[in-house]
């Protein structure tokens, strides 16, 4: 984590904005920090970050996800300074990142019962309350597009070929006859970087090249594209003249 401080400045909301953050290169945006209360023992600790542009939020993890992954600062080596990420998502839409189960890092509970007795469910119906009162917090967002997105305990992490026999167990259809019908290519700066295939259900299964289990770090602009062509439900570029 970053060796340094931050200063915050509350809102009438309980917002906490902050303003100066150790080693933070000079940025644009706005970004938020705190707590939102589960229960009279739990809380649990949310960074979020006003986007660029075209703002909507979506929901992650702080201490990888954020600072070296996805989030619009990166940790340096030393520990002691921030590099802004040109391959944030940031860039289009904004991003809550969350500690969650409570326990992890800043997140936590003032009973020890509740560190020992964690399963999935309590931890939804915790992410479910914290989601509740973070909009109280943030009134401005309630009305806007909302995306969930994680990793390894979010997402249960798999290998590839688990993934393609469940989707396979489905029996989905793919879309076949037209240029998105399929399996086909997918481009990044005039490469081929990956295969996809789009099911007539929505599904779209998608492979990016070396990029291994974290896409966001092995791979951050096409990470960047995935998610940039997914909120704007456009599909992946098929040629290398393609506009993004």
């Amino acid at each position: 984590m970053i060796k340094g401080s931050w200063t915050q400045k509350p809102t009438y909301l309980g917002q906490s904005e902050i303003v100066d953050l150790s080693g933070q290169p000079q940025v644009e945006f706005r970004h938020y920090a705190g707590y939102v209360r589960i229960n009279e023992d739990k809380s649990m600790f949310y960074w979020f970050y006003k986007a660029v542009k075209s703002p909507r939020p979506g929901c992650s993890s702080i201490a990888k996800g954020a600072l070296q992954e996805l989030g619009p600062f990166l940790v340096r080596n030393d520990g002691y300074n921030l590099v802004f990420n040109p391959y944030t998502w940031s860039n289009v839409a904004n991003l809550l990142f969350l500690e969650s189960p409570v326990g992890v890092v800043f997140s936590y509970s003032n009973k020890s019962s509740d560190l020992e007795n964690q399963n999935d469910e309590i931890t939804a119906k915790d992410r479910d309350t914290f989601l509740i009162n973070w909009f109280i917090k943030f009134l401005e967002f309630k009305s806007h597009e909302f995306y969930i997105a994680g990793e390894c305990y979010a997402d249960g992490a798999v290998l590839m070929q688990s993934t393609r026999d469940s989707i396979m167990s489905m029996n989905l259809k793919e879309k076949t006859g037209d240029m998105w019908g399929g399996w086909r290519k997918w481009y990044y700066e005039g490469q081929i970087v990956g295969w996809m295939v789009e099911y007539v259900e929505g599904l779209s299964f998608i492979t990016i090249r070396g990029a291994r289990h974290m896409v966001p770090t092995d791979a951050p602009g096409c990470a960047l594209i995935i998610f940039s062509q997914f909120i704007k439900g456009w599909t992946l570029p098929n040629s290398t003249n393609t506009k993004i």
